[in-house]
């Protein structure tokens, strides 16, 4: 009587689909040939073994009529587990727009892979490319855009998958105080080829000194005649310190507003004394002569 080989082979569930079929098509075909080159693939989920023993001839027939089909259905059956298990309906969502996939894949990255979807360097995925897939998952993917920034006097040209200018700014590391402008405001949302514009805007308190002019006083003395006027004190500047508040827009002053302001050396008075004690000419020449009171009379002669 003739012996027969008979191999089982017990597989773990980690084998993907395309192992598992290549194992059922030996199978068959291990059934069309000579009963002594026939293999039976048995599928476990315990671990891996291959067992190999010896059957009598006389066993063949009861082996090809009944152990082998039974066999195959099983085979079939955990395979239908297996395939059930791996499949997942996931959705696949790029800038808002919504895909559904079906997908036999474990991973981020190997989804993304069957599915040709290519990753930019600054685009954003969640979850990332490593993490493990399940039923109904859901794969978001920001795509990543060109940002014009101007600032300190450069043209930034950013590729970015932020969502808003304000996260954009704090991506970048562009740093705004609390008078700055920027256009448009921190919560518009990122566009491709969307240019924002940012003024430094300073605020600084100065002072300025300038010259307080002094009054000229003039004083009257009827002691003096009325063409005599002299000055007795010299008048000096004074000093005026100015505080204002001075508005800068990227280095160029745009606003000043004088706060207040201070007398620092007060002004000295020019002190002018003119005589108002009339006088009258003298009809034959020489000096005017000054004169208290006035006298109306009439002279005669003989």
């Amino acid at each position: 009587m003739k012996d027969i080989s008979i191999n089982i082979l017990v597989l773990k569930l980690t084998y993907n689909i395309e192992q598992i079929a290549i194992l059922i098509a030996k199978f068959l075909l291990g059934l069309t040939n000579n009963i002594k080159n026939a293999i039976i693939y048995c599928v476990d989920l315990k671990g891996v073994f291959v067992i190999n023993k010896k059957n009598p001839q006389g066993n063949a027939e009861f082996l090809r009529k009944f152990i082998l089909p039974g066999l195959l259905v099983f085979v079939f059956c955990i395979l239908a587990v297996i395939v059930n298990t791996k499949r997942k309906d996931i959705t696949v969502v790029i800038d808002g727009s919504s895909t559904n996939i079906i997908t036999y894949k474990d991973t981020v990255k190997s989804v993304l892979e069957e599915e040709d979807i290519k990753i930019g360097e600054k685009d954003k995925i969640s979850p990332d490319l490593d993490a493990e897939i399940v039923n109904n998952s859901t794969i978001t993917i920001k795509r990543a855009v060109n940002v014009k920034v101007s600032v300190d006097g450069e043209t930034l040209d950013i590729l970015t998958a932020e969502e808003d200018v304000k996260s954009l700014l704090a991506t970048e590391d562009i740093s705004l105080n609390e008078e700055d402008k920027i256009v448009p405001s921190k919560e518009a949302k990122l566009h491709d080829g969307l240019a924002i514009d940012i003024t430094r805007v300073e605020n600084k308190i100065e002072t300025d000194t300038t010259a307080v002019g002094f009054k000229t006083v003039v004083k009257n003395d009827n002691s003096l005649a009325n063409s005599i006027s002299k000055t007795i004190q010299n008048g000096k500047n004074g000093e005026k310190k100015i505080t204002y508040d001075v508005v800068y827009e990227d280095g160029q002053e745009v606003s000043r507003t004088k706060i207040s302001e201070e007398i620092v050396k007060a002004p000295v008075d020019k002190i002018v004394v003119k005589g108002t004690k009339p006088t009258m000419i003298a009809s034959r020449g020489g000096n005017n002569l000054s004169y208290s009171r006035v006298f109306t009379a009439r002279a005669t002669a003989y």
